[in-house]
């Protein structure tokens, strides 16, 4: 976060995550559940959900989300919008 100001980045709220950040949908006891961008009777998926649904719905141009087990590449699919998971390898010693 403090690299992204630093660079930046200006913040403008919080989106949805289940409780504790894990889960296939975006529910939890204080927000409730985010419902699909284009049909909200449907899940947004988890649990970068709420940060899908804002990309979607165009709130905001990008917005960050962890990824374990598919939790921000399935709800970018779930919205139609575009989920990217960067691979962390360690320095080549060649380069």
């Amino acid at each position: 976060m403090a690299r992204m100001r630093a660079a930046g980045a200006i913040f403008i709220g919080k989106t949805n995550t289940p409780e504790f950040g894990f889960g296939s949908q975006t529910y939890n006891p204080v927000w409730g559940t985010t419902g699909n961008a284009y049909d909200p009777a449907l899940t947004a998926g988890g649990s970068s959900g709420g940060a899908a649904v804002a990309v979607a719905l165009r709130m905001v141009p990008v917005a960050d989300g962890s990824d374990f087990m598919g939790s921000l590449r399935n709800p970018a699919v779930f919205n139609n919008a575009f989920g990217l998971r960067l691979a962390i390898r360690p320095p080549n010693p060649d380069c």
